[in-house]
């Protein structure tokens, strides 16, 4: 499957419709509306088996919905691991107000969309099953010399379950930036000396986070998810798969050729600066020559650190990386001012859920799991109403071992609700989760990192946080006090809205929002593996009663199971013949299979009822 896509732009508050055709021969997809809320239409969100049915080879369905949310967002496919295959696509949200939109672009000579991804030559189902099969030493071939590794970060822990392949901006990238099949092009973005450019950077990755940078020219942060924020100038932004940053560059260096940079988080190698795996892209002064850059990228030391934003994990000292949380953003005076955060007025309407994301690896078959619950979709979508009782297994309140049902958390609405995000357990494969949340978009007011040693390794997770298993998996405040929405060093003033957020390993995470968009949304691990692995969870806003009601002719789907058995129905009998009986070495059975075989006609499947 090609890594190409189309991007279109839409105005705020328009009605939006799109056609979406499956001509896949053997998959069923949905696709994902990344970032918009789908405020009254829960079931246009294109989640499968949560918002819909998946769209059947062959078939089409008609997305339609407002675009409400300003801002940078993306498409991408929701069922399976078909969005590791690329489909995938920007999609741009104008503001209607002419006067904002002219206020953002003011300065900007132009805009550029910069689609990340990391590229694999093994398919996504592929990809899974190796890591089902704990198969991810011998990723590259049972014939190949030595075993696959998987990457740690500078505090110690991996940074993918997958061993890293390429990196492609725009669909395009070269493995090992060799000139291979053809010397294919880099992404090239044109530029004029002391212009200003903004730059929309989507993550679609399906496990790699991307440190990304422009060699020897600064960048300013000015909207994070779709959502402004003063700017905030750094060397270089840190971009978790399901994360948007908006940022602006002048061309203020010597006109020419400069490599844009997108780097794993590996610990560099020995006598190294940077990580080992990269992607590449150009950023190229117009009236030079065009030519591959051979610009190098800023020097972090003492007399000039690198400030870099949206750091999983704190850098040692002596990297001279100072690392700065996505929740120091500040957001923009209109943001502060339209969507002011959340009060707690009453305990009767708050809610505070502790949610802690973690991976089983001692397992076989691998599972992710939220508060040890691995989730399991339902047999028909949530949001088609039906009978619950035959849909899904409910959780039970407390899994001390890891339970296997659908993980479904009711928040009341108009609800304030506080969200605590946990990445705690005692698993010696951890890392850090970017998750993503649908038909919400709530405010970040907390982010806290475990504590490092000298090495710059975790030694110990937050000491905020009470554990009562190993696993972590029914947390709690361990200071009693920070109960009812009092926990301290929040930031309840000025903090931006964050639909995807990354939870550092042994840390947290404090989201707060309202439950008004009444609808059963997603939220997961952005890594598409975890999300296919269990790693996820339902949140239904409202009853049912409070939720829209389905479009008149909405497609159904899930098992079906006759009024009437075959063997009383005696038209279909008699045309068929009378299933055989079966005795223990199957006599009859081989006999009835001969007859059918000789005729071509008809065959008998026996099912085990036990």
């Amino acid at each position: 499957m090609a890594a190409t896509w189309f991007w279109d732009q839409f105005i705020s508050k328009k009605t939006v419709i799109v056609h979406v055709a499956n001509k896949l021969e053997a998959d069923g997809v949905t696709i994902h509306w990344h970032g918009l809320g789908q405020h009254d239409t829960p079931w246009m969100d294109g989640t499968g088996s949560i918002s819909q049915c998946p769209i059947d080879p062959g078939s089409s369905f008609v997305y339609r919905f407002v675009a409400e949310d300003v801002g940078t967002s993306f498409y991408h496919a929701h069922h399976g691991m078909l969005r590791a295959e690329g489909i995938a696509g920007p999609v741009i949200v104008l503001p209607r107000d002419t006067n904002r939109a002219d206020k953002a672009t003011a300065d900007i000579e132009k805009e550029y969309v910069m689609f990340l991804q990391d590229w694999f030559y093994s398919t996504g189902n592929e990809i899974y099953s190796h890591i089902t099969d704990q198969l991810t030493p011998f990723y590259h071939g049972l014939d190949q010399d030595g075993c696959s590794t998987l990457s740690k970060a500078p505090d110690g822990e991996i940074i993918s379950d997958v061993p890293f392949e390429s990196a492609i901006i725009n669909g395009k990238g070269r493995f090992n930036h060799t000139q291979s099949i053809g010397g294919i092009p880099y992404e090239t973005f044109n530029v004029t000396a002391d212009k200003v450019y903004r730059f929309r950077v989507i993550s679609n990755t399906m496990t790699y986070a991307f440190r990304v940078s422009v060699d020897q020219h600064k960048m300013t942060v000015i909207a994070t998810d779709g959502n402004d924020v003063t700017g905030f100038e750094v060397e270089s932004v840190v971009v978790h798969s399901g994360e948007r940053y908006d940022v602006t560059v002048r061309a203020d260096q010597v006109p020419g050729s400069y490599w844009i940079r997108l780097e794993t988080l590996d610990t560099p190698l020995q006598g190294k600066t940077s990580s080992p795996h990269s992607g590449l892209a150009i950023l190229w002064y117009q009236d030079t020559e065009l030519a591959l850059p051979t610009s190098q990228r800023s020097v972090c030391d003492r007399n000039n650190p690198c400030k870099v934003l949206n750091c999983p994990f704190i850098y040692r000292p002596d990297s001279y990386i100072v690392c700065t949380s996505v929740a120091e953003l500040k957001a923009s005076r209109e943001e502060q001012d339209t969507y002011p955060v959340a009060n707690v007025s009453s305990t009767e309407t708050f809610q505070e859920i502790f949610l802690n994301f973690g991976f089983a690896w001692t397992r076989n078959p691998v599972s992710a799991a939220v508060n040890n619950k691995v989730n399991v979709l339902p047999s028909v979508p949530l949001q088609l109403y039906p009978d619950l009782s035959e849909t899904f297994t409910e959780c039970v309140q407390r899994c001390d071992e890891y339970c296997t049902c659908t993980h479904v958390v009711k928040l009341g609405i108009g609800n304030t609700v506080q969200l605590v995000l946990l990445n705690t357990n005692d698993s010696p494969y951890g890392m850090a989760h970017p998750i993503h949340i649908h038909g919400h978009r709530p405010h970040l007011i907390k982010m806290v990192y475990p504590e490092y040693d000298k090495r710059g390794r975790i030694s110990n997770s937050t000491k905020d946080i009470q554990c009562d298993t190993p696993r972590c998996n029914n947390a709690t405040w361990r200071n009693p006090s920070w109960k009812f929405g009092n926990v301290p060093d929040v930031d309840l003033v000025s903090p931006t809205r964050k639909d995807t957020v990354i939870v550092p390993r042994q840390g947290y995470v404090v989201l707060r929002m309202v439950a008004d968009n009444p609808g059963y949304w997603f939220m997961h691990c952005h890594i598409e593996v975890h999300q296919v692995f269990g790693m996820s969870l339902v949140l239904q806003a409202g009853e049912v009663t409070d939720m829209p009601p389905l479009p008149r002719g909405f497609p159904t789907c899930g098992g079906y199971r006759p009024d009437t058995e075959i063997k009383e129905n005696t038209s279909l009998l008699k045309r068929l013949g009378d299933v055989p009986e079966t005795d223990d070495d199957c006599t009859a059975w081989k006999n009835a299979s001969r007859k059918s075989m000789r005729n071509q006609r008809i065959g008998y499947i026996l099912l085990d009822q036990g």
